[in-house]
């Protein structure tokens, strides 16, 4: 799909380069472009220093690389600046389960602030950890799950550790974390096992102040034969009014939505699915997952066919930003890979940097312009 605006084409160095003494006057006057290094203080034994943003960092590593300044602005598709990354950026490694401080433009370990878990349970489901930083870059919020007496409702504990370093602290019992803006709402699942080995789903609000918590219904509650649709992340609006909430299926894909549910009404709306890639049927796709932009559209997976038959049309996974209400494409962002899960989507206050871990690369988009690998050996991510 082509870009809003198409680049101009620079034709200065065409001209320069047919004129001998411009050519000339270039070699005589140039000055080689340098970038000061400074080295990242080491705050544990997993720090490793700073390399090129192209490079993917596996943090799993802790050997040293070349420490480089991050690039100041990135070109975006209509050639304006983009803003300087996010000043932090925490993730959860996939082989320790670690909860680390990554450098958000080059992807190596700052720092390793806490350990969170990915048990399975005696059934088998494995349930992958979320975490959500605050807007202030203060507090990283991140959830351990603990084996399900009735999956596949997931069951866990929310905890919350400063990004700068120190004691992890536990805050709420649940699963999903997210936090409104202005950092003063956290919102997670509580999923209650009942005696029949059914279970409830709920989605909680807590004013971190007051301690007061507001309690929402599954937008996909239990029905004949089904139980609650689990659900797989949560994302403030940029005002605090609203979550998108997305649910997965109980059975193959039927089910996959991304909803937007009102705190105040406890009422919840589909987002619409409108085919992005042509040829495509709205009957034959689904959202998963969603998160809220700073600008109000949604950033989300539009994929297609996952669990269907062989009748359908081949697999597909577009990362795309979508108008709420309509289901609108605003902006295509990325082919996703089919056969990879797409999670912890998330933009960074300005809505300029956009982030997903696709299986467990942490993917990072720059003003719009096709993602590149950050860091490898993620499995949850956010800015």
């Amino acid at each position: 799909m082509a870009p809003r605006t198409a680049r101009v084409g620079a034709v200065v160095g065409a001209l320069c380069a047919a004129l001998a003494s411009c050519s000339a006057a270039a070699h005589s006057s140039a000055t080689p472009a340098t970038s000061p290094t400074s080295p990242i203080t080491a705050t544990s034994a997993a720090v490793t220093a700073g390399q090129p943003s192209s490079a993917a960092i596996d943090p799993s590593t802790t050997a040293p690389a070349p420490t480089t300044a991050p690039v100041a602005t990135t070109a975006s598709p209509d050639d304006t600046p983009v803003p300087q990354p996010p000043p932090a950026l925490v993730a959860i490694r996939a082989s320790d389960n670690a909860v680390v401080s990554l450098d958000p433009g080059s992807g190596s370990v700052r720092s390793t602030l806490a350990v969170s878990a990915r048990p399975t349970d005696k059934f088998g489901f494995v349930t992958k950890p979320s975490i959500a930083l605050d807007r202030r870059h203060e507090l990283a919020y991140y959830d351990i799950p603990i084996a399900s007496a009735c999956p596949p409702a997931a069951q866990g504990t929310i905890w919350r550790v400063p990004v700068s370093g120190g004691t992890p602290e536990k805050v709420a019992t649940g699963l999903e974390p997210a936090v409104s803006a202005d950092a003063s709402l956290l919102a997670y699942v509580v999923d209650t096992c009942l005696p029949n080995a059914e279970y409830t789903t709920e989605i909680h609000v807590r004013d971190l102040a007051s301690g007061t918590e507001r309690v929402l219904p599954d937008p996909v509650p239990a029905t004949a034969g089904l139980p609650p649709f689990p659900v797989l992340q949560l994302s403030f609006s940029p005002d605090a009014a609203k979550l998108a909430v997305s649910v997965n299926a109980v059975q193959d894909a039927e089910g996959m939505a991304v909803y937007v549910e009102d705190i105040a009404s406890k009422t919840s709306t589909a987002v619409p699915v409108v085919p992005i890639s042509d040829g495509q049927r709205a009957q034959d796709l689904f959202l998963l997952p969603g998160a809220f932009l700073p600008d109000g559209t949604l950033f989300v997976q539009q994929a297609c066919c996952t669990g269907f038959g062989p009748d359908r049309p081949n697999p597909t996974s577009v990362l795309a930003t979508v108008e709420p209400t309509t289901g609108r494409l605003d902006r295509e962002i990325a082919h996703g890979f089919p056969d990879r899960d797409h999670r912890s989507l998330a933009a960074d206050a300005t809505g300029s940097w956009l982030l997903y871990v696709s299986g467990t690369d942490l993917d990072v988009s720059r003003g719009g312009a096709r993602p590149t690998v950050l860091a490898k050996g993620i499995t949850a991510a956010s800015w």
